[in-house]
């Protein structure tokens, strides 16, 4: 349906019936004209009804302003409280804590794996297919200092960092002194990214 129709003038015989025509116009016009959103501000510059961008994207956000707030149908920011409702795992994934000695497999869902060893040795994390996660990081955190030298398996035929060999990762041992690895799965190089 167009959002403005004009009439056409068809002669200037009849001036009177010409310039109804093009009034009615000028005004059909104007009305269109304030019913557009302005890119300078100019008012009124408010949406009265939801603005649909058809999968489009919103881009160059320098910050948002919103009463609540809903990702990947979780919400995060609820309307009626100033509080963060959480930290929702379809966004960060699950958190996985492991005590024993492993060899450590996290779920496709895991975004925190915690190795809470109570005993001291080193650690082995064997890596599903990226093509599972979904693009989901992977946070491995020594908690209690005790997962020694960690080995990083890649799924078969996969990567971390280009190599298709385990990836070796060394922290300090005791209490405290734990360290963490980011991995980061990407589909296209069939393997890991490993940040820090």
């Amino acid at each position: 349906m167009a959002k403005l129709t004009l009439t056409d003038v068809s002669d200037f015989k009849n001036q009177t019936t010409t310039a109804n025509t093009i009034n009615s116009n000028n005004s059909a016009i104007e009305t269109a004209l304030e019913n557009t959103l302005s890119r300078d501000g100019t008012s009124p510059n408010q949406m009265n009804s939801d603005l649909d961008l058809d999968s489009n994207d919103i881009i160059n956000v320098n910050s948002l302003d919103v009463n609540s707030l809903t990702v990947r149908d979780t919400l995060i920011l609820d309307a009626d409280s100033s509080d963060i409702i959480i930290l929702p795992e379809s966004i960060f994934g699950s958190i996985q804590i492991e005590t024993g000695s492993g060899p450590f497999v996290p779920d496709d869902t895991t975004g925190f794996l915690v190795l809470n060893r109570t005993l001291a040795g080193d650690s082995t994390v064997n890596l599903q297919e990226v093509s599972n996660r979904n693009g989901l990081p992977l946070y491995i955190i020594d908690w209690a200092g005790n997962a020694g030298t960690i080995t990083l398996t890649p799924y078969s035929g996969e990567k971390i960092m280009g190599l298709t060999s385990a990836s070796v990762i060394s922290f300090a041992q005791g209490l405290g002194t734990g360290g963490k690895v980011l991995l980061i799965p990407v589909t296209t190089l069939s393997g890991w990214i490993q940040g820090s």
